[in-house]
């Protein structure tokens, strides 16, 4: 009896235990389920907030009075503690605008995206909300300076703050934001060097600092501080030198984009060290990353095909290269044919010389690529025919020779693929090819010859011959055949040759 009564104790309690660890991880999940409430002081701070903040389209219309702040526009808190994690007041992006079917993007973001600064929040009420773990402000006019007040928000994994108007550099006091995996800063007014005391945020995966007006060489340090990075944009700003080899450190990495800057010199010849690009497995490499981002999905914004593309829930699946719009000179490395794993590779609108790589044909999984504007020669190579998913190409103004390689992925392309290249011939081009070696014969070359002493082959020459050679086995080609007349005919020439003798005499 008494053991009958333990057990069925002992099967209750974990069965309770169950109960509430599901319900209320349910209640975390869909945001139903809260014990506290909204922390009052964290409440005051967002108040504050909403008073800085110019909002014409009135999105934080709930955000008033004493209510609870966790169930405000944008606002996400702890389900346990109240505690606010995450605050997104993103607007829609230019892309995400055209997908809904409308066009007139400027006139929405002017209607519907908000104004004003951070500067409040950032650094007057930093240690009511230090717990939070997102701000996500983009694509909004926020301007002015970010200041550099972040050292109290030691919980922060995700910053984003891109397309927006802010100026001024990169605050410093990010760099002590060890639990920092994202930080998004693209397309707005910054200044200044990359700031050196980032290089502490070593759990950063994603680094988009693209579209700004920052200068200086790209930091060798990056390769040995960011052991995760996984992508990382660097894109139209004003860096120079060249592309450090240390990059090739960030084996994790999956895309990146230093296009448009003043970067020269060679591109790296380790740059096959970059493992994530080198693998054609994108399930293994996507679950990898997304294991990184286990509270908020990430994202990335690249130029692909030639129109900008943002990555949202697929980004694991993206490898893209792009090293395009700088000073780059040199062969394109061999070795770049290791990054079988790419899909988009751009290296457009530099200095770069040598052939193709022969092996090109090994990059199995890419889309697009792009190797116009630079001095590249030769023939294309055989291989390139094996690009079976290649569906956007452009080898133009370069100094490309001999016959397109036939195949139904390359004839495909339209003729501007091609064009600038004066030694290339063949379809989809219209200009034909010529027997290797041999030059079309023209009025001009035939002018030529004959000018030089040459033999010009004509109809006269060619039916004189012919005709010799008819005539002549027409007149003996029977005494071959036949002894009889052949002893005939040698007859009657001895008895001719006798009469012309005695004749003489």
């Amino acid at each position: 009896m008494f053991m009958g009564k333990s057990m069925s104790g002992i099967l209750i309690i974990p069965f309770f235990c169950f109960f509430f660890i599901a319900t209320t991880s349910l209640g975390f999940c869909y945001g139903s389920f809260n014990i506290s409430g909204c922390s009052p002081s964290e409440r005051e701070a967002l108040l504050k907030f909403k008073h800085e903040l110019k909002d014409p389209s009135k999105r934080l219309t709930t955000w008033v009075g004493d209510g609870d702040c966790c169930s405000w526009s944008g606002v996400i808190c702890d389900n346990l503690t109240g505690h606010v994690l995450e605050l997104h007041l993103r607007s829609l992006s230019h892309q995400e605008y055209y997908d809904l079917g409308r066009y007139d993007y400027e006139e929405y973001r002017m209607k519907s995206t908000f104004g004003g600064s951070i500067s409040h929040f950032v650094c007057r009420k930093i240690h009511k909300v230090k717990r939070m773990r997102l701000i996500n402000l983009d694509n909004n006019f926020l301007s002015g300076q970010i200041r550099d007040c972040w050292s109290s928000w030691s919980n922060l994994e995700y910053i984003r703050l891109s397309n927006n108007n802010f100026s001024g550099n990169i605050p410093r006091s990010i760099g002590t934001l060890t639990f920092l995996k994202s930080l998004h800063l693209r397309n707005n007014s910054l200044s200044g060097e990359i700031p050196l005391s980032l290089r502490d945020c070593t759990s950063l995966v994603s680094l988009d600092l693209g579209e700004n007006q920052l200068i200086g060489h790209i930091p060798p340090w990056m390769g040995a501080s960011f052991p995760s990075m996984a992508f990382l944009n660097l894109r139209e700003n004003k860096f120079h030198g060249h592309i450090p080899p240390e990059l090739c450190q960030l084996a994790s990495l999956q895309i990146l984009d230093l296009a448009h800057n003043d970067l020269a010199r060679t591109i790296p010849s380790c740059i096959d060290k970059l493992s994530a690009m080198t693998t054609s497995n994108p399930a293994a490499s996507f679950y990898g990353y997304r294991s990184l981002y286990a509270s908020a999905s990430d994202y990335a914004t690249i130029v692909s095909k030639g129109r900008i593309v943002e990555y949202f829930s697929i980004l694991g699946f993206v490898k893209s290269l792009d090293l395009s719009g700088n000073n780059l000179s040199g062969d394109i490395p061999e070795v770049l044919t290791k990054l079988i794993g790419l899909q988009s590779l751009n290296l457009s609108d530099n200095l770069l010389s040598g052939r193709i790589p022969e092996d090109i044909g090994a990059m199995v999984e890419v889309e697009a690529i792009d190797f116009s504007q630079n001095q590249l020669f030769g023939e294309i190579p055989q291989s390139m025919t094996k690009l079976t998913y290649l569906s956007d190409l452009n080898l133009s103004d370069n100094n490309l020779s001999g016959t397109i390689p036939t195949g139904t992925q390359l004839q495909s392309f339209n003729a501007s693929s091609f064009t600038g290249n004066k030694g290339l011939c063949g379809p989809p081009l219209t200009n034909n090819c010529t027997v290797p070696g041999v030059q079309p014969r023209t009025e001009s070359s035939n002018e030529n010859r004959k000018s030089d002493g040459g033999f010009e082959v004509n109809g006269f020459y060619v039916s004189m011959a012919l005709g010799f050679i008819v005539g002549f086995w027409g007149a003996f080609g029977p005494l071959v055949v036949n002894r009889q007349w052949r002893h005939a005919y040698f007859h009657f020439l001895d008895h001719l040759w006798d009469k012309v003798r005695w004749g003489l005499r």
